[in-house]
């Protein structure tokens, strides 16, 4: 059966919108540094992914967390690319999920077994997310770092269906049918993405535990491009 030519017509938009995302990435600094940052990320999560491990042992299962957040920011740059930034910003609501849990993980390393067998009701008691961000709110670490904030503004415009979240879909009251090219969407997509995927990056690097030296050099050069960017995009906001 043939696919039907409506199909094949979505996609080619989709693909213009990318080569025109990517038309306006390269014509922007700031935009390339994100794209960059997601980019130094995912490289370094592929090299934790490689590095020989025991099933079921908890660099195994940080190595599975890994995979998740490496297609989660995969996801992100696919869909913001060509022009679904709602389902994107969606995706990004999922990254915090991600950040929040490897940073509970780096405070509490026994939290690892105690996730990884979990039953339902040890999940929704100690994990669910809500209950995974007021446990760092309250540890000496991230002491005044609340947490509800930004996962609230992603739920509201993003994740569920509320009419003010239209705005990702109705740019200037004007709905758009499929994916459309927004700068200014995309933009704000990149940043979100470019600073909250280096956070679960490094995170879950330090937990990560015992390393070889190659693993470790590649560890101490990813420090050194987020410090650069960090430095640049988000110790001033």
């Amino acid at each position: 059966m043939p696919i039907p030519q409506n199909l094949t017509g979505l996609h080619m938009l989709e693909e213009d919108l990318r080569a025109r995302s990517l038309r306006c990435i390269n014509s922007s600094e700031e935009l390339s540094d994100h794209l960059e940052s997601l980019h130094d990320a995912m490289d370094h999560l592929t090299v934790l992914i490689r590095v020989g491990t025991a099933p079921g042992s908890r660099q195994h299962t940080l190595q599975l967390l890994a995979i998740r957040l490496l297609n989660n920011a995969a996801s992100v740059l696919k869909l913001g690319l060509s022009g679904y930034y709602q389902v994107g910003f969606q995706l990004i609501r999922e990254m915090l999920e991600l950040v929040n849990l490897v940073d509970l993980f780096s405070v509490e390393p026994d939290k690892i077994d105690v996730w990884r067998t979990a039953d339902h009701k040890t999940h929704k008691e100690v994990f669910y997310p809500v209950k995974v961000r007021q446990a760092l709110e309250k540890h000496p670490r991230f002491s005044g770092h609340r947490r509800d904030g930004l996962y609230k503004t992603f739920s509201n415009y993003a994740a569920h269906p509320t009419y003010k979240g239209f705005q990702l879909i109705a740019p200037g009251n004007t709905p758009q049918i499929g994916a459309f090219f927004d700068e200014q969407l995309l933009g704000a997509l990149l940043y979100e993405a470019g600073r909250h995927l280096p956070h679960a990056t490094i995170s879950l690097s330090l937990v990560f535990g015992e390393v070889d030296e190659s693993v470790l050099l590649a560890k101490a050069a990813y420090v050194n491009q987020l410090r650069r960017y960090h430095d640049k995009y988000v110790q001033v906001k």
